[in-house]
């Protein structure tokens, strides 16, 4: 049995392949016990997405810059009409939605930049993990990123929940689902200004208000 790449089943996930790609994976996945198990692993991402990303009106002339390299693209396609072949994630991400969304990762990663070139300074500060658990957070000036690794595997529909305790409050951050070898990064701006610490806990499903389950990472600020 061949079995849909990784770029097919995430593209699945998120809803980005064409129709007669979706139909052939959505049909295989549901005969296939293995890719069935990885499309739950991906949901509480993909869920989880819209709730850890902070949302970016990009500059105009950034989208203007992006769009004419998309429709450059679009006509050498259109000349060299190549033969059909497999769609991946390449081929989705020149899609109108696909490049709004690239469109706001550019933005970010322009100002992620803007942000390391300005002179300030990162602090690095340890986590406290229990079991295999680790990480660092790099604390910047207008924002912050947790590095997790020994992460252990989560149970289907669960993620490991970042929260922010600030003046005896605890409010939640980003929701992620470790790599297979136990890896993750998750931005945490909340942290830059005030916070007291930055708790990860495991729950049962992302969007909860309050933590439910056991604190697995731990960094006082």
């Amino acid at each position: 049995m061949k079995h849909p790449s990784q770029d097919d089943l995430v593209g699945l996930a998120l809803g980005a392949l064409d129709p007669s790609e979706e139909r052939r994976v959505a049909k295989h996945s549901k005969r296939c016990k293995s890719c069935a198990a990885e499309l739950g692993r991906l949901a509480p991402a993909v869920s989880a997405l819209g709730e850890s990303v902070e949302q970016v009106e990009p500059p105009e002339s950034l989208r203007e810059s992006l769009m004419a390299t998309v429709h450059a693209e679009a006509a050498e396609d259109q000349v060299a009409r190549p033969a059909p072949r497999r769609r991946g994630l390449r081929d989705f991400l020149l899609r109108p939605a696909a490049v709004v969304g690239a469109t706001a990762l550019l933005a970010a990663g322009a100002v992620g930049y803007a942000l390391r070139d300005d002179g300030e300074s990162a602090r690095t500060i340890a986590a406290t993990g229990t079991g295999a658990a680790d990480g660092t957070l790099v604390v910047e000036s207008e924002g912050a990123t947790l590095k997790a690794e020994g992460m252990g595997d989560l149970a289907e529909g669960a993620v490991y929940q970042v929260w922010v305790a600030e003046d005896g409050e605890v409010t939640p951050s980003a929701a992620f689902v470790p790599h297979a070898d136990g890896t993750a990064t998750a931005a945490v701006p909340e942290a830059a200004d005030g916070a007291s610490q930055v708790l990860v806990t495991r729950e049962p499903r992302p969007g909860l208000q309050s933590p439910t389950g056991p604190t697995v990472l731990q960094v006082r600020l």
